[in-house]
């Protein structure tokens, strides 16, 4: 068995819109946390193919109105083992052709999802967000659109991966998660360590990213299956999206990761496949994230975790009850106050979603899962959220525009307190964070030390043209 070493849990979080809706009364969730079960697959993660689970578009002919509740049936369908074997499912949450602002909610469909939501949306956006959402006894999860007065939206469910339950089958296609300090790739804006600009993305571009891990006798990067990547789109020249996959094929799957319309930029957290290969160099773990539009677009990609099989020391998964919010600035929760210009706020996060202690403390939590969310920025900016014990890493979360709302997906890593900080660049914001669930130490084997690290060795470009696309501008079936 191999040890996949990790410099301790970093943040690794991402942008879209969030939830505007403050904190009702607190729905029950798991007060303490708890190793999972000693030989057995219980928090471990598994990819399977993107698919499409749920498109109110094709499935009731309509867009769903503002407060109507969906369900959907996400246990034996499209890779996802029975009820009693997943515990969780990550999914791409897509709005599209919404006719007010408003924000969508995912949540076990044995919850209310009261008070919290996982992506938020202005009119007339196509905007994605992924979501680690906790799976109820019968097997599905449910989705929810708040609009303003009279709105309506389209809705889209692709399901990319699941955590395994207690009683699921140890396999090796399931994987702990290993954080490591945020890394930024690609950023195709910025000169290389040879002085040269990969430049933006053309239409049907793909860049494809070589990446060298750090390897010693207890280490090997061929274990590794998916990156965690916070992935941005930055000065799009049209509407369209950015696609991440593993780098193998000429042309990507048809899915889209990041949706972005003409001039905006949009970030979106990927769990996203790699190839593992082997030069004269070394190992390394490949990844190709393509361009789906008619224009041009630059891309940044932050590698914020690894998940890898048949190695020790990792992070096992374990859902809450139902999501919870443990910070909201405009009720004095979590942060006293707005964030400032270049001020960072420490929160420490509560026992009803986390239990202090090490890296070799069975049980003990080492990072949150769940979405952040800047409201209403008076400038533009950007947030960053990482474990309150290390140093600021040098890549961004959230990145929202003056007036805008903005949020997405997150893995807030936390010091051995269990507090996390909040840091904000320019003008003032509120800051939400929510949280469906959490990564606990599960063995007392599991202490780490420094050991993977991630580093671009090199990209390069390639091209594609994608098949029919219903996301890329909110207008049904869309081809170049």
């Amino acid at each position: 068995m191999r040890r996949l070493l990790s410099s301790g849990l970093a943040a690794g979080l991402i942008l879209a819109f969030a939830p505007l809706a403050q904190a009702s009364s607190a729905p029950h969730v798991t007060t303490a946390a708890k190793a999972p079960s000693a030989g057995t697959a219980e928090g471990s993660y598994a990819a399977v193919a993107p698919a499409r689970l749920y498109d109110s578009r094709t499935a009731i002919g309509r867009p769903l109105r503002s407060g109507e509740v969906v369900t959907v049936p996400v246990a034996g369908r499209s890779g996802v083992p029975s009820a009693s074997n997943v515990e969780a499912v990550v999914v791409n949450l897509t709005v599209t052709g919404p006719t007010k602002r408003g924000d969508l909610a995912a949540f076990p469909s044995s919850s209310t999802g009261a008070g919290v939501s996982s992506l938020n949306f202005a009119a007339g956006d196509t905007r994605a967000a992924l979501a680690t959402v906790p799976v109820g006894a019968d097997g599905a999860i449910k989705v929810r659109p708040t609009l303003l007065t009279g709105g309506t939206t389209s809705v889209v469910v692709d399901v990319q991966g699941y955590y395994a339950s207690a009683s699921a089958t140890p396999a090796t296609s399931t994987d702990d998660y290993f954080g490591i300090p945020p890394t930024r790739v690609v950023d195709t804006r910025e000169p290389d360590s040879n002085g040269e600009v990969f430049g933006p993305l053309q239409p049907y571009d793909v860049v494809v990213v070589d990446i060298g891990l750090a390897e010693d006798d207890t280490t090997d990067p061929d274990d590794v299956d998916a990156l965690a990547v916070n992935l941005t789109a930055v000065g799009p020249t049209a509407p369209g999206y950015l696609v991440a996959y593993d780098g193998a094929a000429d042309t990507p799957p048809d899915t889209s990761n990041v949706n972005f319309k003409r001039g905006e930029t949009t970030p979106n957290n990927v769990v996203v496949p790699v190839q593992n290969l082997q030069d004269d160099q070394g190992k390394f773990v490949r990844f190709g994230v393509g361009n789906g539009s008619q224009g041009t677009v630059n891309v940044v990609a932050d590698v914020v975790g690894v998940y890898a099989h048949d190695s020790t020391g990792g992070l096992r998964f374990e859902p809450l009850d139902a999501p919870v919010r443990i910070t909201d600035s405009r009720i004095k929760q979590g942060l006293a106050a707005p964030l400032g210009p270049r001020q960072t706020g420490t929160v420490t996060a509560p026992s009803t979603v986390a239990t202090p202690g090490g890296d070799d403390t069975v049980g003990a939590t080492r990072s949150l899962v769940g979405t952040v969310t800047a409201v209403k920025a008076t400038a533009a900016t950007f947030l960053t959220a990482w474990a309150a014990d290390e140093t600021q890493p040098e890549v961004s979360n959230l990145n929202p525009a003056a007036g805008q709302t903005v949020a997405n997906h997150a893995v807030i890593g936390l010091s051995d307190t269990g507090a996390f900080n909040l840091y904000n660049q320019n003008g003032r914001t509120d800051v939400l964070v929510d949280v469906t669930g959490r990564f606990t130490v599960p063995t007392a084997d599991a202490s780490r030390s420094d050991g993977v690290a991630a580093q671009r060795r090199s990209v390069h470009r390639d091209d594609f043209r994608p098949g029919a696309s219903t996301l890329s501008q909110g207008k049904g079936t869309w081809r170049p």
